[in-house]
């Protein structure tokens, strides 16, 4: 008895079979007379076709199978199908054909046809498959998937020189080496393409820079403009350039009517003779003991008087103990001078025979000397 074997098999043409169609290794077989051709399932899940290829062949991208077919193709233009679905009335040959993603359809000059399922991924870093060079839009988009050549690369790589490159596409850099600026080229699609600025600042001189610890310099250190264009500086009017503070402990008393150190001093030296120094007086622990007498108190620079700034203090008209507490004084004195400065406070007892006090009981007295640009 003759037992007839028969691949799996079709004559319509260009009919490949789906890889869940056959086994590993099985045959199938198109005997359509035009394009006759043997298929097989390899180890990868891939339908190989085993057989003439009639012409050249021209992957030109993806498309969807519901997409409108390419118009005016050339005899072996292939589309990859980017998505399982059925192909659309305008491919001729294959409409209402069902296909599967990475199917390849080809024009046979006529019509067109399936070359079956090629199973090749996107191309990545670690894995071969289909690419396509990037266009200039890509290339901004940054679309995933597009390569560029060498010579896309030095179209867009940075330009070193006194002059700008020649036929310059968009976004290309320019940097000029003399002034340390760097230029991107910029067309607002209104013919007005032209070299713009990425970095306006001016180049800085660092011959004049402070660079390290121990470098000097001389004159103003010239910070950004301020409103109305004036240059701010460490002196301009009104910033602070320097506090000086000291504290005083110890009890001192007075039965005279001469005017005595109360021990509170400090010493400044001005930054320029032009400053005014702000002097903060607070005279602790003023009182006297038993007598009918006050406190007069006063600031001054050096050994002259600048201001009065307690007179009577703690007087009561009796013979009566009294403390007042803290006595204060602000100041502003225009020294005019870059010398060591030296304030200090006096105090006397008004009626030159009453005992009067100040720091009574260690309480603390302080003096803060601020130097304000003017």
């Amino acid at each position: 008895m003759t037992i007839k074997i028969q691949h799996k098999r079709s004559a319509v043409k260009g009919k490949a079979p789906l890889p869940t169609d056959l086994e590993y290794g099985e045959i199938a077989v198109n005997y359509e007379a035009g394009d006759p051709a043997f298929y097989i399932k390899d180890s990868a899940n891939v339908i190989r076709r085993i057989g003439s290829q009639p012409g050249a062949l021209v992957f030109k991208g993806s498309l969807a199978p519901t997409a409108p077919a390419p118009t005016a193709p050339a005899t072996g233009h292939v589309y990859v199908m980017s998505a399982d679905g059925v192909m659309a009335a305008s491919w001729i040959g294959v409409a209402g054909r069902a296909v599967v993603k990475s199917e390849n359809i080809a024009w046979d000059g006529t019509e067109w046809e399936s070359l079956g399922d090629a199973k090749v991924p996107d191309a990545t870093t670690a894995v071969k498959g289909i690419v396509q060079l990037a266009d200039a839009a890509a290339i901004t988009a940054g679309t995933a998937g597009r390569v560029v050549d060498a010579a896309q690369l030095r179209a867009h790589d940075v330009h070193v020189g006194e002059t700008p490159p020649a036929s310059p596409a968009q976004g290309r850099q320019w940097f000029r080496s003399s002034t340390g600026k760097l230029y991107v080229y910029y067309d607002d699609g209104a013919g007005a393409a032209q070299w713009v600025v990425a970095n306006p600042q001016e180049a800085v001189d660092y011959s004049k820079a402070v660079m390290k610890a121990g470098d000097t310099m001389t004159g103003n250190l010239v910070l950004p403009t301020v409103n109305g264009g004036v240059p701010d500086r460490l002196n301009r009017a009104g910033n602070i350039l320097q506090v000086v503070n000291a504290t005083y402990s110890t009890q001192t008393s007075s039965s005279s009517s001469t005017f005595a150190d109360t021990g509170l001093t400090a010493t400044i030296t001005p930054t320029s003779a032009s400053s005014k120094i702000l002097v903060l007086v607070n005279q602790a622990g003023c009182g006297k003991n038993t007598g009918n007498t006050g406190s007069n108190l006063r600031l001054l620079r050096g050994g002259t008087p600048l201001i009065s700034f307690e007179a009577e203090g703690a007087y009561t008209g009796t013979a009566t103990q009294n403390s007042v507490g803290s006595c204060s004084a602000c100041y502003v004195d225009s020294p005019a001078t870059t010398s060591a400065t030296t304030y200090k406070t006096q105090f006397t007892s008004g009626s030159n025979i009453a005992v009067t006090v100040v720091q009574a009981s260690g309480s603390t007295s302080t003096i803060t000397l601020i130097e304000v640009a003017a």
